[in-house]
């Protein structure tokens, strides 16, 4: 279970520059989506208050649901060792828990989960991860339409993994966004490539592009 929720404080204004290299804290504001992201929490219920507490100055960019609601969410902040975390949301997960270490990693990526994160993790870090699950993952879903659908016969984490060779990443830096092994992109990368009838990256990405990868 997690533990109470003071170590997810409100991030302190930061005196500094923005940082150069690509961090979550240099999304541009111009590339968030127009409409608070619909979030449903599938935390203990003191968890949750906190959250609610921590979030509600927010709600022009996050907008919280009650359980009636949760079916139209399109991000799902839950935590891994909680009874509600075997209910599948329909929609991208993002798991908040205090052991980061990679077998808990793994499990709260067997329960859905795209991003695994701290529960000490900053408000304004985890505001921004939960815009970016929703803007820009593969696989993330129009509203009301489930993100278990297949495209061309990939699995949803074939298809993040395609994507992110039509973004030209490296399998490393596909496996530190996934939060997979070198080893296991490969693996989802050879089971596409079979299904896409293609040998290549070159090939790959022109078969992303045509199928709206």
């Amino acid at each position: 279970m997690l533990a109470p929720l003071p170590a997810l404080a409100p991030s302190p204004p930061s005196t500094q520059a923005a940082p150069s290299s690509p961090t979550l804290h240099s999304v541009p504001p111009a590339a968030r989506r127009a409409y608070p992201v619909r979030v449903s929490v599938s935390v203990p219920e003191v968890v949750r208050a906190g959250l609610v507490a921590l979030l509600e100055p927010h709600q022009d960019r996050i907008e919280l649901l009650d359980d009636v609601a949760r079916g139209r969410a399109h991000v799902d902040v839950f935590d891994p060792d909680s009874e509600a975390a075997a209910v599948d949301p329909g929609c991208p997960r993002v798991a908040l828990t205090w052991d980061t270490a990679a077998p808990a990693r793994a499990r709260a990526q067997a329960l859905g989960a795209v991003r695994v994160l701290p529960l000490s993790i900053g408000v304004s870090d985890l505001l921004l991860t939960v815009e970016q699950v929703h803007r820009s993952l593969p696989g993330t879903p129009v509203p009301g339409e489930s993100h278990h659908d297949e495209v061309g016969g990939l699995s949803p984490r074939e298809r993040d993994v395609v994507s992110g060779i039509c973004r030209g990443l490296s399998n490393a830096e596909i496996a530190d966004d996934l939060y997979l092994s070198v080893n296991s992109v490969k693996t989802y990368i050879r089971t596409a490539y079979r299904k896409m009838g293609v040998s290549s990256r070159s090939q790959a990405v022109l078969w992303g592009l045509a199928h709206g990868v």
